[in-house]
């Protein structure tokens, strides 16, 4: 089923500063993957900053909506959950190495 709703904003978002000059946001989407903090909140910031433009949530209906280019289409294909799989995959190739460091191991040496 397609819903046509009104499309996504053809232009990035801006942000004015407090001298009155507006500015694009569009290097902040780098920003948030490495300073928003490793919350719930935190990853919903992330999300939306890659993918925000492409997708949303209607309550009413409990569907996520993807942005096809002509209209919005109710996501029955998991496009929303790689979308944010993705976005963890970012968040973990942003930050530096892995998540622990690998050990050396040798055969002879005794699992603790």
């Amino acid at each position: 089923m397609t819903v046509p709703i009104v499309p996504p904003a053809p232009s990035l978002p801006t942000r004015t500063r407090d001298d009155g000059e507006t500015t694009s946001t569009e290097s902040s989407t780098e920003d948030v993957l490495t300073s928003a903090r490793c919350t719930d909140v935190g990853n919903a910031r992330r999300f939306i900053a890659q993918h925000g433009t492409k997708v949303r949530y209607c309550h009413t209906w409990r569907k996520w909506l993807e942005w096809d280019g002509t209209r919005w289409a109710i996501d029955e294909t998991g496009a929303i959950t790689r979308r944010a799989k993705a976005t963890l995959d970012a968040l973990f190739h942003a930050r530096a190495g892995p998540p622990f460091p690998a050990a050396p191991c040798s055969d002879s040496s005794p699992v603790p």
